[in-house]
């Protein structure tokens, strides 16, 4: 999946390294292992319990095309893989519906300010995974198009910072979808334990003749 190089208006840098990461798992006492090297079949250095905040050191790619980020936890250093990683600061859920469509609006806009995108339509569905956080059954999709959607699918940081603020104003909202308008491309960001908002990686095994995925729980993608 190519990179489009292009620039967004502050105060989000589309392909900056993050300063600090969050620990982010399925499970409100989870932990993941920080490793000694950027894969899972290093040593490992020490744990870290969800909704911990790490200082970013760099990231790295692995064989598998999995991007692993070298952190700081107090004194310790290792590697943490991506999919246990949130890129926005836990978010204070609001439980008024009041200011959704000014949150809405805003993420819209600071679409619109990347070069080359056009923001399309938004898009409300229910969700369509199992075991949502309750009270959170809808889905918002942003549908954008143009050359510079690339960069907004591929900056978890800044699609974390937007579906968060999305997420934190409207109460009936438990995930937010990037999508390239009139294409299968999409990025899901899902509330997870800890006020922490976190992209959905993992996709499930196909299953059936036709080789569609199984059964999506949540922090799974809806891969195809």
């Amino acid at each position: 999946m190519a990179v489009v190089t292009t620039m967004v208006v502050t105060p989000y840098a589309v392909h900056a390294l993050p300063s600090n990461v969050w620990v982010s798992t399925n499970d409100s006492n989870g932990y993941v292992n920080i490793r000694a090297s950027a894969t899972t079949r290093s040593a490992i250095n020490g744990k870290a319990n969800n909704a911990t905040k790490l200082s970013v050191v760099r990231k790295t790619k692995d064989s598998e095309g999995y991007h692993w980020y070298q952190i700081r936890n107090g004194q310790t250093q290792g590697w943490v893989r991506y999919d246990f990683l949130s890129f926005a600061a836990p978010i204070q859920l609001r439980s008024s519906a009041s200011a959704c469509q000014s949150a809405v609006t805003a993420a819209q806009n600071r679409l619109a300010s990347v070069n080359n995108v056009t923001f399309k339509k938004l898009i409300a569905k229910d969700i369509w995974h199992d075991n949502a956080p309750a009270g959170r059954t809808q889905a918002y999709t942003f549908s954008m198009q143009g050359d510079g959607v690339g960069s907004v699918m591929n900056s978890q940081v800044m699609s974390s910072q937007l579906a968060g603020e999305v997420i934190a104003n409207c109460p009936s909202v438990g995930l937010v979808v990037f999508n390239s308008w009139r294409s299968d491309w999409i990025a899901e960001y899902g509330l997870m334990p800890g006020g922490l908002v976190r992209a959905f990686t993992n996709c499930p095994a196909p299953v059936g003749r036709r080789g569609l995925p199984g059964k999506l729980t949540w922090g799974d993608a809806s891969c195809i």
